[in-house]
């Protein structure tokens, strides 16, 4: 059995087969016997040859740019560009300053054949230089081959864990979607970093490396994204995950027998997972050492760290993100007495923590929570499945909010405070002190407070009239449900208000002009607009809905009707017509959104 496992891996990663033609590693652990297992592999092995024939591998036949590159600077025919060249012939090489070119032949009347790019051509040999050929320190050696020993530990580590891992598949109790999550992915992690490590490999007995250093990370960085922002994106999931298998029996007894030793075994599984994205921060660190140690390529090493850089932060903010939605998302389920929009619509959650609120000598244990644009105090500490009564919240703006460090008292230490005016009553200013276990801590809290007070600036909750912003944050049920119906109504009248004014734009519009617009429908007498332009008693029978569609027609017809006519005295007044409709439409649809957004907060 291990004889076939090690011939599986030599095809994988030896031979460079295409990833749906590699062998089916499940048979490893079926059932049947071992002869049987043998005989699959082998008639695997023969279809494969049989449609394509046992030719050379995949990476010897289609050698990449760089391996090229690599076999050439061993023969010191590198050169670098002095100046750039644009080719005026068919036949000649284009390239700018800097660019490396391998010189294919040389010709004693100054115009050498050499390859720039994939592209070859003749070139002016005045145009380059010969690269050095004794340009790197024992510094540089010496990074290089500790990344070099570290990564084929790096690899041999995920592939370790994978094998180990890979019977879960065939677990009825371990579900498909968790499969995917747990399983299939880390694969394209470990082909990429297999194939990272074979471009440097080849490094090894090159002299001319710096360039060639900056070239493979160029080219890694260009595909990161790629195979690490699905890996990343389920970041989230495969957390719950694992948080779910974490007391299961048979989870525990499975990792138990494949080896891992941890207490509980899935903590192992855990880190395991982290791995990937910690080995990105090692090769920042290790282009920042190669940088110093250089002697000729810090410039071009520079731009690589640079651009890995970028995109490693990239990822990590998809992480972030991912996370801090299941955060809120939990919050939101475990908030007993929320009221209002979801805690998920003020944006992401900046800090979180544990924090004594002190009043009178006296002081509630509870858990705050700082988003963008609301700052939550909790009662109670937390425990995993515990539910959360609210202190209060209040919305983050320089209006209404202050945030200061106060002088610690005799009992409590650490202090600092958050004023809020017009918290409760629309005038009076509430004051909360909060004590933290530590300074940095209260250091830390008052840093992104101020820093967000001066981010929103004056800034008011989205969507929601100031004579209930305050009422949303005090939680009087009874008060808020009346407020809201009354706001509701007030706003209905100017929708209907905005519907009869243009209905009156509609017909003002169709004087003079008989029956000149029906409705599309002819079935329904409800759904047809009659604009009888003799009669000023004209009745609208139509939903609100599709009055404004049946009037934007309206209008849109007896605009090209004035203009085939040539009427500039009535095109003059059907353009103010048509500016007045679409601005009382648009009163009207906002309106509208809004009764929707007051039903959603009455419903909570």
């Amino acid at each position: 059995m291990d004889n076939l496992n090690k011939f599986l891996v030599v095809c994988k990663y030896e031979l460079k087969l295409p990833s749906e033609l590699l062998f089916d590693t499940t048979l490893l652990f079926t059932k049947k016997s071992e002869g049987e297992k043998l005989l699959a592999l082998l008639l695997k092995l023969a279809e494969y040859a049989e449609d394509f024939g046992l030719l050379p591998t995949m990476r010897s036949v289609s050698i990449n740019t760089d391996e090229k590159l690599f076999q050439e600077l061993c023969k010191s025919n590198v050169y670098i560009a002095k100046f750039n060249f644009d080719a005026t012939k068919s036949d000649e090489l284009s390239f700018k300053e800097g660019d490396t070119i391998i010189a294919r032949k040389k010709s004693d009347d100054g115009w050498w054949i050499g390859e720039c790019s994939g592209s070859i051509g003749w070139f002016p040999a005045n145009y380059v230089e010969e690269l050095e050929k004794t340009i790197v320190s024992e510094d540089f050696d010496l990074h290089l081959n500790l990344l070099l020993e570290t990564e084929y530990q790096f690899i041999g580590n995920l592939d370790s864990m994978q094998k180990r891992i890979l019977p879960l598949i065939y677990q009825s109790w371990f579900s498909s979607n968790d499969k995917k999550l747990i399983v299939d992915q880390i694969g394209k992690i470990i082909s990429f970093h297999d194939d990272f490590f074979r471009d440097l490999q080849n490094l090894k007995n090159i002299r001319t490396k710096e360039l060639l250093v900056s070239q493979i990370f160029k080219k890694m960085t260009n595909e990161l994204s790629g195979v690490y922002k699905e890996y990343c994106e389920s970041s989230y999931n495969r957390s719950k995950i694992l948080d779910k298998y974490k007391k299961d029996e048979k989870m525990n007894k499975f990792l138990s027998k494949a080896g891992f030793e941890t207490n509980p075994p899935i903590m192992h599984l855990s880190s395991y997972f982290l791995g990937p994205m910690e080995r990105l921060r090692y090769y920042l660190d290790y282009l920042s050492d190669a940088e110093k140690s250089a002697v000729k390529e810090t410039e071009s090493l520079h731009e690589c760290k640079v651009s890995l850089q970028k995109e490693v932060d990239n990822l990590r903010e998809i992480v972030r993100k991912k996370e801090n939605q299941w955060l809120l998302d939990d919050f939101d389920k475990r908030i007993e007495d929320w009221t209002g929009v979801s805690i998920q619509y003020y944006g992401d959650l900046i800090m979180e923590g544990y924090a004594l609120e002190i009043s009178e000598n006296k002081h509630i244990n509870c858990y705050i929570l700082l988003l963008e644009k609301l700052f939550v105090c909790l009662k109670g500490s937390i425990t995993k499945n515990q539910t959360y009564k609210l202190h209060f919240a209040v919305p983050i703006s320089r209006k209404n909010l202050v945030a200061v460090r106060v002088p610690d008292s005799k009992k409590y230490f650490h202090l600092w405070q958050l004023s809020c005016v017009g918290h409760h009553n629309g005038s009076k200013t509430s004051s909360y002190t909060f004590s933290c276990e530590m300074e940095s801590d209260t250091t830390g809290w008052l840093s992104k407070l101020q820093s967000l007070i001066s981010k929103n600036g004056n800034s008011i909750m989205p969507s929601i009239r100031k004579e209930l912003r305050h009422e949303i944050f005090s939680f009087d049920k009874t008060s808020l449900k009346k407020r809201i119906l009354k706001e509701a109504s007030r706003i209905r009248r100017n929708a209907e208000d905005a519907l009869l004014r243009l209905q009156n734009i509609v017909l003002s519009s169709g004087r003079n002009q008989n029956n000149l617009i029906e409705s599309n429908s002819q079935k329904d007498s409800k759904t047809k607009v009659y604009p009888d332009c003799q009669n000023d008693n004209v009745t609208v029978k139509m939903a609100p809905s599709d009055f404004a569609q049946e009037a934007k027609k309206f209008l849109q017809l007896r605009e090209a009707k004035l203009k085939k006519e040539n009427d500039k005295k009535e095109l003059e007044k059907e353009m103010d017509w048509k500016l007045e409709y679409h601005k009382l439409l648009e009163k009207h649809n906002k309106a509208l959104e809004r009764i929707n957004e007051l039903e959603i907060l009455l419903e909570k």
